[in-house]
Order: C-alpha cells, then structure tokens, then sequence
C-alpha cells in the first residue's frame, strides 16, 4: 500500500533548499584551499622560499580561514535568530 504524504509548503521549501546546497556541495568539491597549499608547497620544494617559512605561512592561512569561518557562521545565526 502507498501512502501519500503531503508536506507543509514551509517544509517543501526547506527541503528543496536542503537539496540545491547538498547538490552544490557535491558539484564544488575541490576545495580551493588546496591549489593555495600545493603552490605554498610547490614553492618551498623549489626553494623559492624557505620550508619553515611556508610552514608559518600555511598554519597562519589555516587559521585565518577558520576564524573568519566561525565569525561568518556566527553571524548568520545573529541574523536568523534576529529575523
């Protein structure tokens, strides 16, 4: 027996947005973070610079990119919670 389900237009709507971003993510799957870590590391192994350098380099990247991360998820829980 097939049971029809019939969903609010508020969860339809979630669930195709839940939908488009897993779709999305599945497209953009590189991460562009490893393009800037394998030229860091291109370079260090050419001696353009020197390894510890592009060590500090890397983990001062690392770090940016997850505090400016945190503040952005942070700040959109502001304004959905504001909204």
């Amino acid at each position: 027996m097939n049971k029809v389900v019939r969903l609010a237009p508020e969860r339809k709507r979630r669930l195709a947005r839940q939908r488009r971003s897993t779709q999305a993510a599945l497209v953009s799957r590189s991460d562009p973070r490893l393009a800037w870590y394998l030229g860091l590391g291109l370079m260090a192994a050419l001696e353009v610079i020197e390894w510890p350098v592009a060590l500090v380099i890397a983990v001062g990247h690392e770090l940016t990119y997850r505090a400016r991360t945190r503040a952005l998820k942070e700040l959109a829980k502001g304004i959905e919670a504001a909204g």
